[in-house]
């Protein structure tokens, strides 16, 4: 009954999800001789967990076993198995299923392979734990972790391996004879690249400077390794982009022949041609024409009035309606062949003449003088500066010493600056931001008997198509006028003359309107064609202006 009781616990133990602590059989002498329950000795497909137990009752030993072990194995034997083929045997397939057997006193443990150098020499297999070893790996050529990949199938169940891609170093931990192994293959893989042959091409550039299209280049080609970047004094500069690669690609330009040179691998420089040919396209211009207007407000007033604008013309949208209503009749005598033909070139014709006939009238009614008729031919995406006025000086300080009083001078500009900056959607639209800057000197003065400016200014983006015109108003400047009214003669009499002497103020105000036109030109043959067009237009403009003149 004891006997019966003591298997039942023993069977019990051998089956529990815990660490569980194999125990040999009571009383039990196992000879040189075992039976195996087997004819001939052999083991097929015997679980790990059970033929620990059958080696725990064989050696009479007590095994600790953290759970339940994954894995079989297969022994075949033509002999009985002895007794002293136990231990090297169950220490073989632990090991051939990442497993250790280590001495742990009183009892054995089976434990990961992973973790046996933490026993060091209570591991049991063919060497101790204390045999194990480091080495660090210099990664010189490659990347660390597609050779961290290709290496971890050699390590041994107890070895490890990582890798520091930062400073290019794998790290090793394996037994000293597998260690040789894997730095033997690592030595093998990590080779120093073979160049490869060098191609070499030179690009003449038309309508871009060398110097652009070389930092376009570097931006495309730069790939995260070291460059260099020099220039000397012919106006050469060379990049070298990422001289990791086995065949870098070197680009060098010369500035006097708008010249870029290209050598490197022939892969790079086949692709060379078709990025060069769009970064070297003739890139669009815009022909801005600009007229600076200023309007008497009072005079505009009345000129309004006959022509239907109650409050005169004093916004960019009185103008634009004032022209609309001289544009109502027909369009100068222009043959449709020719309207067409102009329409083509300069967009809308009707708009175009009418805006002139308008600032032709105002101009010969006294109520506008011209201030400028600027024209300026813009690069796309760059920016372009009329500046109409005059610079000054103002006394920005003085400093008393031995050799007298020096005065330190401010210049300052007074007058109209205006910025351009075309973007180009379409040949037939684009985008205008202008900035438009007004300053004027004021009559008064400030407490240190300086002149008193002032500033007006207008920032905007607008979508125009090619040859429509923007207004642009609101730049308002208001002086005093003084009139002498007195009679020519009585007032101009001794002792009496003054009480014939009349005079009268009045405060005037002038409005600065800004009439701007822009023209895509997409080649050099369009701008000449654009401009003998515009010649053509003013002809027919004058006509037109005379006509509307004896209406």
């Amino acid at each position: 009954m004891k006997r019966i009781i003591l298997a039942l616990a023993f069977s019990l133990n051998l089956f529990a999800s815990a660490p569980l602590l194999l125990p040999p059989p009571n009383k039990t002498v196992i000879d040189n001789q075992l039976a195996l329950n087997k004819p001939d000795s052999s083991l097929n497909q015997m679980s790990l967990n059970e033929f620990v137990k059958y080696a725990a009752k064989a050696l009479n030993k007590n095994i600790l076993v953290s759970g339940t072990l994954t894995g079989s194995i297969d022994f075949l034997s033509n002999t009985d198995l002895k007794k002293k083929d136990i231990m090297p045997l169950l220490s073989a397939a632990l090991e051939l299923n990442n497993y250790a057997l280590v001495s742990s006193g009183a009892f054995l443990s089976v434990v990961p392979a992973s973790d046996l150098s933490k026993y060091d020499s209570a591991y049991l297999g063919k060497r101790s734990a204390a045999s194990f070893g480091s080495k660090v790996i210099s990664i010189r050529y490659s990347n660390v972790l597609p050779i961290l990949d290709a290496i971890k199938h050699l390590l041994s169940p107890a070895g490890s391996a990582f890798g520091v891609p930062d400073s290019g170093a794998l790290v090793i931990s394996d037994l000293p004879d597998n260690i040789k192994v894997i730095a033997s293959l690592v030595s093998d893989i990590d080779k120093k690249p073979i160049p490869k042959a060098s191609a070499f091409k030179s690009f003449h550039l038309v309508n871009s400077t060398a110097s652009s299209v070389l930092e376009t280049l570097k931006a495309i080609y730069k790939t995260g390794g070291q460059s260099d970047n020099h220039s000397d004094h012919n106006g050469t500069s060379t990049f070298v982009s990422s001289p990791s690669v086995s065949s870098p690609l070197t680009l060098s330009i010369n500035s006097e022949s708008n010249t870029l040179l290209a050598m490197g691998d022939p892969a790079l420089i086949d692709k060379l041609p078709s990025i060069i040919d769009d970064l070297d396209r003739e890139q669009y211009q815009v022909y801005i024409q600009v007229r600076i207007i200023e309007l008497n407000t009072d005079l505009s007033t009345q000129i309004g009035l006959k022509f239907g604008l109650d409050g005169g013309i004093v916004s960019s949208s009185d103008f634009f309606t004032f022209t609309s209503n001289l544009g109502g009749a027909s369009i100068a005598p222009i043959a449709p062949a020719t309207l067409t033909k102009l329409t083509a070139s300069l967009g809308n014709i009707k708009q175009l003449i009418s805006i002139g006939a308008a600032l032709d009238l105002l101009h010969s009614s006294g109520v506008s003088k011209t201030i400028s008729d600027p024209s300026v031919l813009c690069l796309n995406n760059k920016e372009s500066k009329i500046v109409v006025g005059k610079s000054i000086s103002f006394l920005k300080g003085s400093t008393t010493g031995a050799a007298g009083t020096t005065n330190s001078l401010d210049r300052s500009d007074i007058g109209l600056n205006l910025s351009l900056k075309p973007l180009v959607a379409s040949k037939d639209k684009l985008t205008l931001s202008i900035d438009a800057v007004l300053q004027n000197i004021l009559p008064s003065l400030d407490s240190n008997n300086q002149p008193i400016t002032s500033k007006q200014q207008i920032t905007t983006d607008s979508i125009l198509h090619h040859g429509e015109t923007i207004v642009l108003g609101g730049f308002v400047k208001s002086y005093d006028t003084v009139v002498d009214d007195s009679p020519a003669l009585l007032s101009d009499l001794p002792y009496i003359g003054s009480f014939f002497k009349h005079s009268s103020k009045s405060t005037q105000q002038d409005n600065l309107l800004l009439v701007i036109t822009p023209y895509i030109v997409d080649n050099s043959q369009t701008l000449s064609k654009l401009q003998t067009d515009l010649g053509i237009l003013g002809q027919y403009q004058r006509i037109y202006n005379r006509e509307l003149s004896k209406k």
